[in-house]
């Protein structure tokens, strides 16, 4: 069995939330018990199970029959839950008078090996008595953190103290969470976790509309949001955190002097900016008009004739930019009806970025060398990009929404190749 807890110093980082699709997603590996130890009862809330147990925390932490009978079902195959209780609030004081250790929670846990595959812990923000039982006996603690400062502060600080705890060095593995890389300093905290993949998990969770949903839904994203960007991003961080399991524990303290030097970099650049400008919201993606897009192939062999093709461009050009990686998907009726028509619908994420695209037939007479088509292209915020991978809106209405020029032969022609059929997501793919 494997013990996997969700722990920060700081509160509001999203350790519910990923506690829920985690829980949701290691399942699918076999039978789970999700144990809520927050006195707030979120992750209850979230699978509509009352906060509440019977007994109370005393006797959850001593007494097996009673542990067992307060065990909750989900409506996930495999899932169990073992519910939040007010009484959780004097988890502190009850491991404080009975076990100077930590070790009552480790002992709480020794009976439910036979029964479970994973067992999720989500306990509250902070380092306290129910904090060291946690970390004694978790086999990998995970730490959702938004690249702010006040996050990566308080993520130094707990790496520190898990660092020059006693007894057996605790896998911490903090995760970004809550990422909008249309922000400078998430998209820079970002690059340095790709560079510290030894000491933070490379996947992050971006800040979705969706995500903040669940507490309306009071579901996890899998049941209404399934195959979403923030349930893939999920799924990804789920697959690395397993494979990581396997392997020996990062170096906290390592981990300490690296958040220390990201940070140190954060202030020097942030302070003279923040000091000469106020902070200003981001305006929204202007709406973008129709157009044509005409794509000119060339074939090339290897570098050097792509090295002779550059050298020859007029002097004043523009350099060639580094690619991004991209992540594109594309929609289509359940039957294919806008491929069939020579039509495609595209929603493209790269460097932060959303762009709706879309593309009517190609024009007769192409010799599959220099393409004319019909192009129609829009910028997306966030929470639309994700409203429409969600399934929440239509990529067509939503198309139309931001078109500035209006309705356009290319929207009338994608909306009558589909009907009053609806669009799903048929595939996804990334390249750089």
């Amino acid at each position: 069995m494997s013990v996997v807890a969700l722990t920060h110093l700081k509160g509001g980082v999203g350790k519910t939330t990923a506690a829920v699709n985690l829980a949701v997603l290691a399942a699918r590996d076999g039978p789970t018990l999700l144990w809520d130890l927050d006195p707030q009862g979120a992750a209850s809330f979230c699978f509509r199970v009352r906060p509440r147990t019977p007994v109370g925390a005393a006797r959850l932490l001593r007494d097996d029959e009673a542990r067992e009978d307060a065990i909750r079902g989900t409506d996930v195959p495999d899932l169990d839950l073992l519910p939040a209780d007010f009484s959780n609030r004097k988890l502190d004081a009850l491991l404080a008078r009975s076990d100077a250790r930590g070790r009552g929670l480790s002992r709480a846990l020794q009976p439910l090996r036979e029964s479970y595959r994973h067992v999720l812990l989500d306990g509250p923000p902070g380092i306290s008595f129910l904090a060291e039982s946690i970390f004694e006996t978790s086999d990998l603690l995970l730490a959702p953190t938004p690249p702010t400062v006040l996050a990566l502060r308080s993520l130094a600080r707990l790496a520190r103290h898990v660092a020059h705890r006693r007894g057996p060095p605790a896998r911490l593995l903090p995760f970004l969470s809550m990422v909008d890389r249309r922000k400078d300093v998430h998209h820079r905290v970002v690059a340095w976790a790709r560079a510290h993949g030894e000491l933070v998990l490379r996947n992050d969770i971006p800040y979705a509309s969706l995500i903040e949903a669940m507490g309306v839904q009071r579901a996890p994203l899998a049941s209404f949001a399934a195959g979403s960007v923030p349930a893939q991003a999920f799924e990804a961080l789920w697959r690395e955190a397993l494979a990581r399991l396997r392997e020996p524990a990062p170096d906290a303290a390592r981990l300490a002097d690296a958040l220390d030097e990201l940070l140190a970099g954060l202030d020097e650049v942030e302070a003279p900016a923040a000091a000469a400008t106020p902070p200003r919201r981001a305006p929204a993606p202007a709406p973008t008009a129709g157009g044509r897009e005409v794509e000119f192939k060339i074939a090339l062999e290897g570098e050097p004739e792509l090295a002779a093709l550059l050298a020859a461009l007029p002097a004043g050009a523009p350099e060639p930019q580094p690619p991004h990686e991209q992540l594109n998907h594309f929609f289509d009726t359940a039957r294919g009806e806008l491929r069939r028509a020579g039509l495609a619908l595209r929603l493209r994420e790269e460097a932060g970025r959303f762009v709706l695209t879309a593309k009517g037939a190609p024009a007769p007479g192409g010799k599959g060398v220099l393409t004319d088509r019909a192009e129609d292209e829009v910028a997306l915020d966030g929470a639309w990009a994700f409203e429409v991978l969600g399934g929440l809106r239509s990529p067509l209405d939503v198309l139309a929404a931001r078109l500035a020029s209006g309705p356009t032969p290319l929207l009338a022609a994608l909306r009558a190749a589909a009907g009053t059929r609806p669009l799903v997501r048929v595939g996804s793919f990334r390249n750089r």
